[in-house]
């Protein structure tokens, strides 16, 4: 055995934990992954092109921070961007952002779109945050729908004073237009910042305008390709970056226990009596809002 392929069967053999030492290393180790039988189920002809793309979009990040990802989370994510279709390449479809020593993969709203225009071929997709100076109507009827958007600042980016947003789909299937609107408040969107784990750092700290954008095309995907397979992978995979253990609004207003309730009568409503030994404390409330991101 040569030299050379003894240092390849060893770099192939690196445990998962370990990390890279520099962006030669991170793409021997990815080839060589990529290589083996059981990395992927099926594999696409442009592969070679595809881990260049992923391999480029890692070279940009600092060489202290890449140095630190393991080998283990850099083959999860190229292998993510594969098995749901949306390569991590210089069009912005999906990015990588490391949390601790972990290299992970998020599809963006543009990536959102990238495929559903790949499961509706030809589609027209419009996304949208609309805001109070706007002009926004929309209709529906037999599976078609329109909108009138106007927008009265297209330029502007003071997105915290959006009130909701709007993502518009059309395809033709079978010689027939089909369409749909689909709205989400500036609540909704809240909450799904709320729930996501990056919600006060990364890219809804700077990139909060595609951030929103998400939220509104998830909730159109999740609507428009309910049981189809390879949408639900890719809103599977978008859910990990979103932590659902706090109850929406909705949920929370479910859970009211309504036989608690007092009939507000006059002597409920009278402000309590204060002594000298009465302490009054305020009840601490917090004020919540929802893809991108989620949320639902």
């Amino acid at each position: 055995m040569t030299e050379q392929t003894q240092s390849s069967t060893q770099l192939a053999l690196q445990p998962a934990d370990l990390v890279v030492s520099d962006i030669k290393d991170l793409t021997e180790d990815l080839r060589l992954t990529a290589s083996q039988p059981n990395f992927l189920s099926h594999r696409p002809e442009n592969l070679p092109d595809l881990l260049l793309s992923f391999v480029y979009q890692c070279k940009k990040m600092k060489r202290e921070e890449l140095a630190k990802c393991t080998r283990g989370s850099i083959r999860e994510a190229f292998k993510t961007s594969l098995d749901i279709g949306v390569p991590v390449d210089a069009r912005g479809l999906a990015y990588l952002t490391k949390y601790g020593n972990e290299l992970t993969y998020h599809i963006g709203y543009k990536g959102l779109i990238y495929k559903i225009k790949q499961l509706r071929p030809g589609a027209v997709v419009e996304v949208n945050l609309i805001f109070k100076e706007d002009t926004f109507s929309m209709e529906s009827k037999s599976g078609r729908a329109d909108y009138i958007y106007k927008p009265a600042n297209p330029y502007r980016d003071d997105f915290n004073n959006a009130i909701g947003g709007f993502c518009y789909i059309s395809y033709f299937k079978n010689g027939r237009e089909y369409s749909s609107v689909t709205t989400v408040s500036k609540t909704e969107i809240d909450e799904a910042r709320k729930a996501s784990k990056s919600g006060a750092f990364g890219p809804w700290k700077n990139w909060l305008g595609e951030m929103m954008k998400k939220v509104v095309v998830r909730r159109a995907c999740k609507i428009e390709f309910i049981g189809e397979p390879e949408m639900e992978t890719v809103l599977d995979n978008d859910n990990n970056d979103y932590d659902f253990s706090q109850p929406s609004p909705a949920e929370r207003a479910q859970n009211v226990n309504y036989s608690a309730v007092q009939p507000l009568d006059k002597s409920a409503s009278a402000a309590p009596e204060v002594t000298d030994d009465t302490v009054i404390e305020a009840e601490a409330t917090g004020v919540g809002g929802t893809d991108g991101g989620e949320e639902d």
